[in-house]
Parts: C-alpha cells; structure tokens; sequence
C-alpha cells in the first residue's frame, strides 16, 4: 500500500494517472476508491445478524486480539461534499460502477464519513470478500430519536456494545476495521456508527 503511494506521489504534474485529480481526488482517494485484488485478509465471515431486523453481520472467524485489523471497508463510491454541509456535490465511483447505482438512500445506508467533505460507500452486493465486509458492520444500538436522553442512551448503549472502530490508515488511502478489544471466534463485529450517522437518517 505505501509503494502504492510512493509511486503516485513521484508522478509528475500532467501525468496521465493525475490528470483527473481535484482536491479532493488525491492519490490516497484513489486507492480509497478503489479494493485491492486477492487481498489476503480472511479473518471475518459474513451471515445472519444476532440483532433482530439487522439482516447480515459480520463475525470472527477466529479469535481476535484487540488492535487487529479486521476487515476494510469498500470504497465504491466516494460521495463529495462542499464545506462542510450534507448535499453531496459530486460522486466519484471505482471502476466498475455507473450512476446512480451507489448514490440512493438504500446505498448510502452502507455510507461512512471518511473527512469533513467525503464519504464512503461500500456495495452492499458486493460481500463475498472477507478482506472487504466493513461495511456490512452493524451498529449495536440504533438511536432511537432525538433530544438528549435518547442521545445519552445511544452513546452508553452503542459504545458499551461496540468491539471495533472504524480508523483511516495507510495515510488516509484505506479504512480498516480494528478490534477495539479481544473478540472471540463466533463473536459479532460491532462499530458504533455514531449519532451523527443516525441524525442524518432521521433528516432524510
């Protein structure tokens, strides 16, 4: 991943790999958007939730220690947003994909905040790599509404039941899923989405 980024980061300026960056299509953003082919990484399986109405989730598929790197999380789709508001202004997609495939409110329910102006999306169709399931993690708590106490109880609740994280890593060219505590085989992944993710939900 960092000869990946070595190498786009000693192109020249007008190199053809370059020529579609923006600010925010920057060499990391592209290996963002993109799955690594035949990746190696096989320590999580796919199938029904513990969570009533959840659908899929994501369990160990053996013992894990805290700080492990579990899976990575998709990015399929990158959605672009101006400052620091929540109408996305452009999508930019791996290769693949045409839109509006991952810019509907049924795919953006696989969408994660990766900086103030870009989200990910992961396709929720695309879950038979086990080195790419992040975003098939749930949350172990939903916020249940606004005002504070229902916030107070989804922190306690969410944050009590959560055993990974959601961190940038690779200098912001890969989201990885990372054990927050040991986890044992058979157990259910999960990451706290957040308050925010909810809130935008309830917004749309």
């Amino acid at each position: 991943m960092r000869s990946a980024l070595r190498h786009f980061a000693s192109l020249p300026p007008g190199h053809p790999s370059l020529a579609n960056f923006t600010s925010t299509n920057t060499p990391a953003m592209a290996l963002l958007r993109g799955r690594l082919p035949s990746l190696p990484l096989s320590r999580v399986s796919l199938r029904r939730s513990l969570l009533p109405g959840a659908g899929r989730g994501v369990f160990a598929s053996r013992a894990l220690r805290g700080g492990e790197l579990l899976t990575l999380f998709p990015g399929d789709a990158l959605l672009v947003r101006e400052g620091d508001g929540e109408e996305v202004s452009g999508v930019l997609y791996s290769a693949g994909y045409a839109p509006p495939a991952l810019t509907g409110d049924a795919a953006r329910a696989y969408e994660l905040r990766v900086s103030a102006t870009v989200s990910a999306v992961g396709d929720p169709g695309k879950a038979g790599d086990p080195a790419y399931l992040g975003h098939m993690c749930n949350d172990a708590w939903a916020l249940g509404g606004r005002g504070r106490g229902k916030g107070e109880e989804y922190r306690e609740r969410s944050g009590g039941g959560a055993n990974a994280i959601f961190e940038l890593f690779e200098e912001g060219s890969h989201v990885g899923v990372f054990a927050t505590r040991d986890i044992e085989r058979g157990e259910e992944v999960y990451v706290s989405y957040t308050e925010g993710y909810w809130l935008s939900r309830m917004q749309a």
